[in-house]
């Protein structure tokens, strides 16, 4: 499966940059988890919302201690969308999905 995204982690100044590799349809998704982290207000530039995901990781990594942002892809108020993590690595929302112990945030 290709997801086309508008913005690549680099085009919105991501401080971390994953490769998805082959995925060969090793796995498909069965669900998607939606968080809608806005508000209310006036719309957003694609630059003022560049600038939230930066300011969204930097508080994932930063305060929570996690590796990166928590999610695989964003969709900006424009209808843009950025990826995130990516379509591999697990989004923080799945807690220790691979039951190792070391959760995956």
């Amino acid at each position: 499966m290709t997801i086309t995204v508008d913005y690549d982690q680099p085009d919105w100044g991501s401080s971390r940059v994953y490769g998805d590799g082959d995925l060969s349809g090793l796995w498909v998704p069965d669900k998607v988890v939606v968080h809608w982290g806005g508000a209310p207000g006036p719309p957003i530039t694609k630059a003022g919302e560049r600038r939230l995901l930066r300011g969204w990781q930097r508080f994932h990594i930063e305060s929570r201690g996690w590796r990166d942002i928590a999610y695989n892809y964003a969709v900006g108020n424009s209808g843009t969308l950025y990826r995130l993590r990516g379509w591999n690595p697990s989004g923080a929302t799945s807690g220790d999905f691979e039951g190792d112990g070391i959760p995956e945030n």
